[in-house]
């Protein structure tokens, strides 16, 4: 029986916007959706009003790039996929450089030192942890650690999110590297909430604004920014309009659930504190005595505040808050933050744990 003629043929490239719309029903919804998210072209047909088939709208080199990564990537060489495909080999090492950038190709690296459950399991014990991450950067350079934490703080994050849901993020360089890894999940009433703002060398380096849009984004939320700056001078501290945002930060932050954070050291933040016109003695303190920052609260080795009055004029969520939070995440690794990383263990402000295998080592000698 012939089909009958189509009333409509509809090629088009999706982007953001309404997808749905009269004619259009369920299958033709999801076909959209997943084509914009791999962005693909789409040829939908139409018989009254009912779409009978979807194209993905993949050109013939589209499809010849499938075809030979297909074959390269379940052990032949590129001699012999193009022996195969009766193509010269020059040919298949464009066609598998096609696919990757078309995002058709995803490589991944298992490294046995990221699946030490043994190490997992003490770190856990020691410190009545929920959950233990590892990582092995290619470098010490700390964008590669940031880079490595990231991937795997984003599929912790990711994990904990729930329908109606508040989730606090305290931001860093490291929480951006978390969300530029953050998954799609498919999640309803999500609000990501901003507990801190940047201070340090993060001030210079990232958008505040796209962080929080990022994770907001990956789980269909709603980014809830924050108001304030890190510290308050004592004439901020009496302003009304400002007492007001503080009452509101203190509302929003208490309705979180989830934290996700890391730890800083005090000597990157020098340059930054010394524009509060700290005492001598006082950065003389900070330097000799504090081991880094939690939420912007800087602490000793033991996780004691080290200058009260500093702490006091913190706006971002407080230690005793922080402590109180059912789901505590801290990406965080490295030598250099290896203490801070201890007194948040140490004091209870850590339920997951995503670190490196150096920084995890290191921790149960501490123990």
């Amino acid at each position: 029986m012939p089909l009958p003629t189509p009333l409509s043929i509809l090629t088009l490239r999706p982007r953001p916007g309404v997808i749905t719309g009269p004619g259009w029903n369920d299958a033709a919804a999801t076909a959209l959706l997943r084509a914009r998210e791999a962005s693909l072209t789409l040829a939908v047909v139409r018989y009254d009003d009912e779409v009978v088939h979807v194209d993905s709208g993949l050109s013939t080199r589209d499809i010849d790039a499938l075809d030979a990564a297909k074959l390269y990537y379940s052990g032949l060489s590129q001699d012999e996929v193009a022996q195969r495909m009766h193509l010269a080999r020059s040919t298949i090492s464009k066609l598998l450089s096609h696919a990757r950038k078309r995002g058709f190709v995803r490589i991944t690296v298992n490294d046995p030192r990221e699946d030490d459950a043994f190490l997992c399991a003490r770190l856990s014990e020691r410190f009545n942890l929920l959950d233990v991450r590892l990582v092995s950067p290619p470098s010490s350079a700390p964008e590669d650690m940031r880079e490595a934490l990231g991937r795997v703080g984003a599929q912790v994050l990711s994990e904990q999110i729930r329908d109606g849901d508040a989730i606090g993020i305290c931001l860093s360089r490291t929480t951006e590297a978390v969300s530029r890894h953050m998954p799609r999940i498919p999640r309803k009433g999500v609000a990501i909430i901003q507990l801190t703002c940047c201070i340090g060398a993060c001030v210079r380096t990232i958008d505040e604004t796209m962080v929080m849009e990022r994770i907001a984004a990956s789980c269909g939320g709603q980014a809830v920014y924050f108001q304030l700056p890190a510290f308050l001078s004592a004439q901020q501290r009496e302003d009304p309009g400002v007492k007001a945002r503080l009452r509101a930060t203190r509302t929003q932050r208490a309705s979180t659930r989830v934290v996700l954070y890391t730890v800083g050291d005090a000597r990157s933040n020098l340059a930054y504190l010394a524009g509060f016109r700290l005492e001598d003695a006082d950065m003389t303190r900070l330097l000799t005595t504090s081991v880094g920052d939690i939420c912007t609260h800087f602490i000793t080795a033991q996780g004691r505040v080290c200058l009260p009055d500093l702490n006091n004029r913190a706006t971002g969520i407080s230690l005793p808050e922080l402590r109180e939070k059912e789901q505590k995440i801290l990406v965080a690794g490295g030598p250099d933050k290896l203490q801070a990383i201890y007194a948040a263990l140490a004091n209870g402000y850590v339920s997951r744990l995503v670190t490196d295998v150096g920084t995890a080592r290191a921790l149960t000698m501490m123990a």
